[in-house]
């Protein structure tokens, strides 16, 4: 067990600008910042998230892999608030420290990414604050998909975190949209999928329809209460959507 630390924001900063000269550090096999900041006693802190035991991260980019590792991330840190997940210091730490050699098997900045090396170091290991960013920090990303398709009402808390990351291009339709702050609306959204499934229309199986799904939900921000709204009002809307695009 541990106290959850996380990087100072002005050695994140520091960190992040140096990210070109650093290229090479980045696709060695262990982690670099303590020597980078060997001469700062204070480059980390500790959070007032105590007792915290991080689990061990399976490599893999299958969709098994990544509910495993979301789940027992979030079970971990189940106890740290939005405002904290959505602090890059944090995930910037875990990246460059306890996780480095998850970081570098998942996502690897090797030769062949060379010419791009600066914007994919700068998307996986740090992040800007939005929330396209947010699920694309190769850490963060892992507890974001827990925390929003998490349900304590289901037998299984986790059965739609399984269920959205069986296939990478809904979970990046889902967690890459706006809509997806709004926790009920995912999971309402992912209910009734997972039924109509049950029931022999299966839209998360089908990438064009679930896509165009995805961005009717974004359509319907613009003129409806999405946030008023409960499941079975969230299935009216997918099941009409579904009897447009069957005809």
């Amino acid at each position: 067990m541990i106290n959850l630390q996380y990087m100072r924001e002005d050695c994140v900063a520091e960190l992040k600008a140096a990210i070109e000269a650093n290229t090479q550090l980045y696709r060695g096999p262990a982690s670099f910042v303590g020597d980078f900041f060997k001469d700062r006693k204070d480059w980390v802190c500790e959070s007032s998230v105590k007792n915290v035991e991080l689990p061990i991260l399976v490599n893999g980019d299958d969709g098994e892999s990544e509910a495993t590792n979301s789940i027992a991330l979030h079970k971990a840190l189940i106890g740290i608030t939005e405002s904290q997940a959505s602090d890059e210091r944090l995930w910037v730490w875990l990246a460059h420290g306890p996780y480095w050699n998850y970081m570098r098997g998942r996502w690897p900045s090797d030769s062949t990414r060379s010419k791009e090396s600066l914007p994919y170091i700068l998307e996986h290991y740090f992040f800007g604050g939005n929330v396209r960013n947010l699920v694309r920090q190769g850490i963060s990303r892992l507890w974001w998909f827990a925390h929003t398709t998490h349900d304590p009402l289901r037998s299984n808390p986790y059965e739609l975190t399984t269920i959205l990351l069986r296939h990478s291009d809904n979970r990046q339709q889902v967690m890459e949209r706006a809509f997806s702050r709004n926790r009920d609306l995912v999971r309402g959204l992912l209910t009734a999928l997972v039924e109509m499934r049950d029931n022999g229309n299966d839209l998360l199986g089908s990438r064009t329809i679930f896509r165009g799904l995805c961005r009717e939900i974004n359509l319907w921000g613009g003129t409806l209460a999405l946030d008023f709204m409960n499941r079975d009002d969230i299935r009216a809307l997918v099941e009409g959507y579904l009897q447009r695009v069957s005809r």
